[in-house]
């Protein structure tokens, strides 16, 4: 049960506060909807939390964190600086979330740590209903469309500050960020029965990579948007003012030196058009990620290492007939490493190697060594 739940109902029983008289304050109408909020089927959002905060006559941090377990120097409401919250700049480490703060604050929800506690709990939902849709695994039913299911996307979709507190709770005793994602949202589904019955398969066969380079490129992905947005505004803004001076002449320079005269508007439209080349390119940068097929090697010093298993990569775009001609088989766009191979991890410092484990940051290493030994092997041939 949540922080916030526990701490409303003692002061709701000390004061003699039912959910009907909180309605109005949590800003609904009767006293079911408030309910859902108690039982976790709904998740309050920030404002509804102050609101509760101030009825119950106490503070936002004193409802949510009770304990202090955040250890925030400042007021609770510091953690939302994706909310129109003020709050004090001078103590900021960064002046991307100080001075600022208000220009990046459509990113803070993304980039936080809030964030990527809230993309790691998207991450583990939708893995949990996709090995649902698996007919393969058969300990876990079918949830699609079933009130299981609907549980799970309010969780990820309403996932607020207040759970992202109670993540770094489970985090005090795991010491594990990841982990403590998994303990909470296996607490969070306890109340559905079907859910509690498949909860040891939250995190099932996953690694805390697996979920972490997901997350991370979802959070690209989404603040990737959010910039091209204001981009193309600022492009269509500069565009405009390159027809409004289309006619005000302007003094060239090159080198410091006084050149050919030109136009504001005409110089304007340069830049619109370097801007919208940018642009298009930002656009089509492809965010990878990865999910389980880790590598597993033994370290065999002092620089080489033995995969312990096969090692695949697939890539629609290979040219399967251009490798085939230097020796290196493909089938089905794929390229198998076959166990046992022997690589010096070609792309990673040598002063890395007696420390790294060639998990996925060793992928395109391992696969450059496979072709790198194929090719040299064929010119040898002639």
């Amino acid at each position: 049960m949540d922080t916030w739940i526990i701490q409303a109902k003692k002061l709701m029983r000390n004061q003699g506060v039912t959910q009907k008289d909180l309605a109005s304050a949590m800003g609904k109408s009767t006293r079911g909807a408030v309910g859902h909020y108690f039982t976790g089927r709904s998740q309050p959002t920030l404002k509804q939390l102050k609101s509760l905060a101030k009825y119950l006559g106490i503070t936002l941090a004193e409802l949510v964190d009770p304990e202090n377990v955040n250890n925030n120097p400042f007021n609770i409401d510091t953690l939302e600086p994706f909310s129109a919250v003020e709050f004090n700049t001078l103590k900021s480490i960064s002046p991307i979330d100080g001075r600022y703060c208000k220009k990046t604050s459509d990113l803070s929800s993304i980039f936080s740590e809030f964030g990527l506690i809230k993309y790691r709990i998207l991450v583990e939902v939708r893995w949990l209903q996709a090995m649902s849709l698996n007919s393969e695994f058969t300990e876990v039913p079918p949830l699609f469309d079933s009130s299981a299911s609907n549980l799970l996307d309010s969780i990820a979709a309403n996932f607020s500050v207040a759970d992202a507190l109670h993540v770094k709770k489970f985090e005090n005793t795991t010491n594990h960020d990841v982990k403590a994602v998994e303990y909470f949202l296996k607490e969070k589904i306890s109340i559905n029965h079907t859910l509690a019955s498949i909860r040891e398969f939250v995190h099932f066969a996953c690694t805390s990579e697996d979920i972490n380079n997901l997350s991370h490129a979802l959070m690209l992905k989404d603040g990737r948007d959010i910039l091209l947005t204001q981009m193309r505004d600022l492009t269509e803004l500069i565009a405009s003012l390159s027809y409004e001076n289309a006619l005000i002449p302007m003094l060239s320079r090159t080198h410091g030196q006084t050149a050919s005269p030109t136009t504001l508007g005409k110089e304007m439209a340069n830049y619109t058009d370097r801007l919208k080349r940018q642009i298009k390119l930002f656009d089509e940068v492809k965010i990878m990620g990865k999910f389980n097929n880790k590598i597993e090697a033994e370290f065999d010093p002092p620089r080489k290492w033995i995969l312990s298993r096969a090692l695949t990569y697939t890539n629609p775009d290979i040219d399967e007939d251009a490798l085939e001609r230097v020796g290196v088989k493909v089938k089905g766009s794929r390229i198998t490493v076959k166990r046992d191979f022997v690589t010096d991890l070609a792309s990673v410092p040598r002063m890395c190697w007696a420390f790294i484990a060639p998990w996925d940051v060793a992928r395109a290493a391992i696969i450059h060594d496979l072709l790198y030994k194929r090719i040299r092997q064929y010119f040898k041939e002639f």
